[in-house]
């Protein structure tokens, strides 16, 4: 799905959690992986994984970030994703990856935004993951 907008694929509820987990990933860079479990109108359920890397402008302004997304649909599915795939508890994994700059010391836990002790950040999330 080249040129698409990473944020219209997701439920307008998913849209402030994953905007702060993509701010801290591209503020430090660093990658991310998520694995969601994805059911379709034809019963059948099976994990999403995606890879989440942080790129740089000609610049070298870090500001896009490249999604690779994998799943093995059963053969011969032909439904397609239901609404109720979209929940946070359909998120079973949701964390950063260091590609040599670090990682973010604050993450995302069901949903919710958890920073340290010693550099408090208010914002919270307002859903459920990792």
């Amino acid at each position: 799905m080249t040129g698409k907008n990473y944020y219209d694929l997701l439920p307008a509820s998913f849209h402030k959690p994953m905007s702060i987990f993509h701010n801290n990933m591209l503020d430090t860079p660093c990658g991310a992986y998520v694995a969601d479990v994805i059911g379709t109108t034809a019963g059948t359920r099976y994990i999403h994984h995606t890879l989440q890397l942080p790129a740089a402008d000609e610049a070298g302004n870090i500001c896009y970030l490249i999604a690779f997304g994998l799943a093995r649909r059963p053969y011969g599915d032909q439904g397609i994703r239901t609404e109720t795939s979209h929940q946070p508890s359909n998120i079973k994994e949701l964390f950063y990856i260091d590609l040599g700059a670090g990682m973010p010391s604050a993450y995302i836990k069901d949903f919710e935004f958890h920073a340290p002790a010693k550099s408090r950040d208010k914002r919270k999330t307002s859903t459920s993951t990792q």
